[in-house]
C-alpha cells in the first residue's frame, strides 16, 4: 500500500472513531509513522484529505452495494439490499453528521441509476 493510500485508510479509521473535527494531522502522522509534512505533500489541506476519505468511503460503499444488488434476483430484493446497506452505513457512522456540516452537497444524485453509476 502506498503512502497516500495509507494516509487515507488511517484517516478513515480515525474519523470513524473520533469524527472529522477531533482528528488532527499530528495524530494521523503519528499513527501512519510519517512526518506531518508527508501528509501535506500528498494533500494540500485537511479539507482535501477529508474529501479523499469521503470519496474512498463512497467508492467502497458503492462497490458493496453493486455486488449485493447484483446477487439479488428481483427488484424488491434489490431495493431491500439498497436500504439495508444505507441503514447500516447511517447507524455505524457517527461522523455522517460532520459530512453535512462540511459539505451539504457532496454528491448530487438525481436517480437510483446515478447512484449506481457513481464511481463506475
Amino acid at each position: 500500500m502506498g503512502v497516500k493510500r495509507s494516509i487515507i485508510e488511517e484517516g478513515k479509521r480515525l474519523i470513524e472513531q473520533h469524527g472529522f473535527y477531533k482528528v488532527t494531522m499530528d495524530q494521523l502522522a503519528k499513527n501512519v509513522k510519517i512526518r506531518k509534512k508527508t501528509i501535506y505533500e500528498n494533500f494540500s489541506s485537511k479539507k482535501e484529505l477529508i474529501s479523499a476519505v469521503i470519496d474512498s468511503i463512497i467508492h467502497e460503499d458503492m462497490k458493496k452495494l453493486k455486488e449485493k444488488i447484483n446477487r439479488e434476483q428481483n427488484a424488491v430484493e434489490k431495493l431491500r439490499a439498497l436500504f439495508a446497506l444505507y441503514n447500516i452505513r447511517i447507524l455505524k457512522k457517527e461522523y455522517l453528521n460532520d459530512i453535512k456540516v462540511i459539505s451539504v452537497a457532496l454528491i448530487k444524485i438525481k436517480s437510483v441509476k446515478d447512484l449506481l453509476m457513481y464511481n463506475n
